[in-house]
């Protein structure tokens, strides 16, 4: 089935056409009935209009993603279940207050957020903290989740740390421009190849942009020699004999990630005033790790400089306890990301660690847990929570009367 008639079944509406043919999830007999099981959870708490709405609603589409969508591969069922299974361990009407703001607008970005929530409350509950969504404080501030055990009574706030503009806009570009040239290339038996200077162009400068690189394709073809085009600040070499698309470069990306994040953490401090004691949850989607200075330094280095950096931005909230600066469930890498804990070697970030974790389906977390010197003695709760994720979802697939994670996949897994 080609992908835009897959998207139009998802506009339907309905969760048993996103989850595509049975025969292709790679599971057991017993794997094919928890994701039975999990897609009828979804359909419940979220409702069969809600993939509809987000489609409509424009990309990125927090279900279609490669993490999540389509479920024949592993990963994507992993994660549909990790949902189903937050979903089911924790509070019932806390999940449906969670599912439930999806009716409001600009649906995608709450659910990407909502997701976070639920994944952390998901984590908690394991560990036997009773959970409130969005509890008032005296200040009349919300915090995402309240969460208590015995003597201890934290405020968590979660939050994503997204691309900016210039990033959106060079995603936007390639994500138009490319295929165009791919499609030009296949048709006149061409290579493109070449690069953009900026982001600027769109709208009539972009399809007249596509008619140009069109016509020059064509010339190429039929006279056999390299036809070169420079213009709307992309230049481009079309080489013929070629199918498709050569090497492309998008527009540089340039700037200071740390201003946002930091502008991010401050305002989820002030969301949590009037609290004993928080956490701030962040996960990250701006590139921080892979596109800034921090992609050169070790770990320990990275976590000393996301150290300073947080603590001097978070100065004045001395109710927060701590923060975790997540990279974000992604596909394994390999080898560098082993089931370890990385702590401070000299002891000037008592408390702070790095943990990376390998979790089930092929994938993987780092999560750097800056622990705050200014901050409350509080529960270092959060920290304990993502520590032991990697053997989280066994312990709900068992709560929910489900079979282990081994079971459902085969013993190859």
């Amino acid at each position: 089935m080609e992908m835009a008639d897959e998207l139009m079944q998802l506009r339907l509406g309905s969760w048993t056409a996103w989850a595509g043919d049975r025969s292709s999830w790679p599971v057991t007999t017993p794997g094919a009935a928890a994701v039975e099981w999990a897609i009828d959870v979804h359909r419940e708490f979220f409702g069969d209009g809600l993939l509809g709405r987000m489609l409509d609603d424009g990309p990125p589409h927090p279900f279609v993603d490669p993490l999540r969508w389509p479920l024949s591969s592993v990963h994507a069922i992993v994660e549909l279940l990790s949902r189903a299974c937050a979903l089911r361990v924790i509070p019932r009407d806390v999940g449906l207050a969670i599912a439930g703001s999806t009716t409001t607008a600009d649906v995608n970005r709450r659910v990407t957020s909502d997701l976070h929530v639920l994944e952390v409350a998901g984590l908690a509950v394991r560990h036997g903290w009773s959970i409130d969504y969005e509890a008032a404080l005296s200040t009349g501030r919300r915090p995402d989740l309240r969460l208590v055990l015995g003597n201890s009574d934290i405020r968590v706030e979660v939050t994503s740390s997204g691309p900016d503009r210039q990033r959106l806009a060079a995603e936007a570009l390639s994500g138009s421009l490319v295929p165009a040239l791919m499609m030009i290339g296949v048709q006149h038996e061409v290579e493109i190849s070449g690069s953009a200077a900026s982001s600027e162009v769109d709208g009539d400068d972009l399809a007249r942009l596509v008619r140009e690189v069109e016509a020059a394709a064509s010339e190429s073809a039929a006279s056999g020699e390299v036809r070169t085009l420079a213009a709307h600040g992309v230049e481009l070499s079309i080489r013929p004999g070629g199918s498709g698309l050569g090497s492309f470069d998008g527009p540089p990306l340039t700037g200071d990630m740390w201003p946002r994040l930091k502008n991010r953490l401050r305002t989820k401090a002030a969301q949590t005033e009037g609290a004993g004691a928080a956490w701030i949850c962040v996960q990250d989607r701006s590139g921080l790790f892979q596109l800034t200075d921090l992609a050169g330094v070790d770990e320990h280095e990275q976590l000393r400089r996301l150290a300073e950096n947080v603590s001097f931005a978070l100065r004045d909230a001395r109710h927060v306890a701590g923060v975790l600066l997540s990279t974000g469930v992604r596909i394994d890498a390999g080898e560098d990301d082993h089931d370890t804990i990385l702590a401070d070697d000299d002891g000037r970030l008592a408390g702070s660690r790095v943990l990376r974790r390998r979790l089930p389906g092929g994938r993987c977390r780092r999560t750097f847990v800056v622990r705050l010197r200014n901050g409350p003695a509080a529960d270092d709760g959060p920290m304990h929570w993502f520590r032991r994720e990697g053997s989280w979802l066994d312990w709900a697939l068992a709560a929910a009367g489900l079979p282990t994670v081994e079971s459902i996949f085969g013993s190859g897994q």
